[in-house]
């Protein structure tokens, strides 16, 4: 294939990718001034609180196994690839059951925990999150962008559009927005298994093989996942305990349009992943000028994202955020910073993966999450809510450094050609 085709391939799947990304993205964001307005600091701050617990839940859930169903995309047969779908998904209930129970006991031991009954919800929200990323992980390396699309616009459409009726109709508080969520996830499971019956990719055959392979690629990466979900929800949990569910509220409302450049990284990674998994397998010293050299398109657009949601996200706050929510500006600049960071690291994770040398990320993961931690508590102390998201960033940071040295040694790219073409 030609170097144009492929320029044109890449792009239309990112246009497409990046389209829906957006979109999808855009939507609770454009609902904020209605929730803000109608939500006080104190409740939002609560499904703050239940969405940080369920990103940290997920991995544990899914034991990571994603990783090596996109691994495995290009090196099993379909029937092979069913079967090791198949074994995943038996695994994800396995542990999902495993985690309600432990609900079930933490509840036992914190009666007066706000979450009260609604941490049940958790497990099955984690199981119902991970068969969506098992399919979406299958569209994207089917290359089918256009059918992603349309469930990823259908399931934020679906979850806003019940969550929105129901705190505009007093029907329900922040609890609206965690109905949504479980319906929404709900049909999109339905849909998933019957798209993975229709296609082969489900074969209720028992394989040790398969639980093996899945197992020793994903387990090595649940510290991974545990730390960087630390480091994505320690600063609220610490807030809670340091400051109010109030403050924790505001802070989220900046975090959240902070973490708006998150839109262009998942939008990239969508089809970063599997074309640089497929270039990969066919690796030269061409290709790999190749790899660099898309690497540093996206550093500059995801650049130019970072200033557009500082400049962008402020004014938003200030002119249609309620105004008892304005205070989070600030938090706004430093959660923007630390989602750059994450897109650098994003950038440059799969090559680790590939050699199979996944426990460096749990290695990185846990110094950084640990770093995250301590710091948080510092900053939070003499800077308050400010002090968590500069926290965030800095651990952010400290992950991109670690992962860019560590790979650079063991498959080294060639990050400045254009010196060796000059001289």
């Amino acid at each position: 294939m030609k170097k144009n085709s492929l320029l044109n391939h890449f792009t239309f799947h990112f246009g497409i990718y990046f389209t829906s990304t957006i979109i999808s993205k855009i939507i609770p964001f454009l609902l904020l001034p209605v929730i803000t307005k109608i939500l006080i600091p104190a409740e939002y701050g609560k499904w703050s609180v239940f969405s940080s617990i369920l990103v940290f839940t997920v991995p544990f859930a899914g034991l990571m196994m994603r990783y090596h169903i996109a691994r495995s995309y290009y090196k099993l047969s379909r029937e092979k690839m069913g079967e090791l779908l198949s074994n995943v998904i038996f695994i994800t209930l396995i542990s999902s059951i495993s985690i309600f129970l432990l609900s079930l006991i933490f509840s036992l031991f914190y009666k007066n925990f706000f979450l009260d009954y609604r941490i049940y919800l958790i497990p099955l929200l984690a199981f119902l999150t991970c068969i969506s990323e098992y399919f979406t992980t299958i569209l994207r390396y089917e290359k089918k962008p256009l059918l992603y699309a349309v469930f990823e616009l259908s399931g934020t459409l679906i979850l806003w559009t019940i969550a929105v009726a129901l705190i505009i109709s007093d029907i329900m508080k922040w609890e609206g927005m965690l109905a949504g969520s479980v319906l929404s996830a709900f049909l999109i499971t339905v849909f998933s298994l019957i798209y993975f019956r229709k296609n082969g990719f489900l074969i209720f055959k028992f394989s040790k093989e398969a639980v093996k392979s899945a197992v020793k690629i994903g387990i090595p990466l649940l510290p991974h996942a545990a730390a960087a979900s630390i480091i994505a929800m320690s600063d609220r949990l610490i807030l809670v305990k340091m400051t109010t569910t109030e403050i924790v509220g505001i802070y989220s409302v900046g975090y959240a349009l902070g973490m708006t450049v998150n839109i262009f990284i998942e939008a990239f990674n969508k089809n970063w992943g599997p074309w640089i998994y497929e270039k990969l397998t066919e690796i030269s010293e061409e290709i790999k000028i190749l790899i660099v050299k898309n690497t540093y398109i996206f550093i500059a657009v995801l650049t130019a994202a970072f200033i557009a949601v500082c400049a962008g996200g402020s004014l938003y706050i200030n002119f249609f955020i309620d105004p008892k929510y304005h205070s989070a500006v600030p938090v706004l600049y430093w959660a923007a910073l630390a989602a750059f960071f994450r897109g650098l690291y994003i950038a440059i994770f799969p090559y680790m993966t590939y050699l199979g040398i996944t426990y460096i990320y749990s290695v990185i993961s846990v110094i950084s999450g640990v770093f995250n931690v301590i710091l948080t508590i510092i900053l939070v102390k003499y800077y308050g809510m400010i002090g968590a998201a500069q926290a965030t960033a800095a651990a952010f940071f400290l992950m991109f450094i670690l992962l860019f040295i560590f790979s650079n040694s063991r498959f080294p790219m060639p990050w400045l050609f254009f010196l060796k073409r000059v001289k």
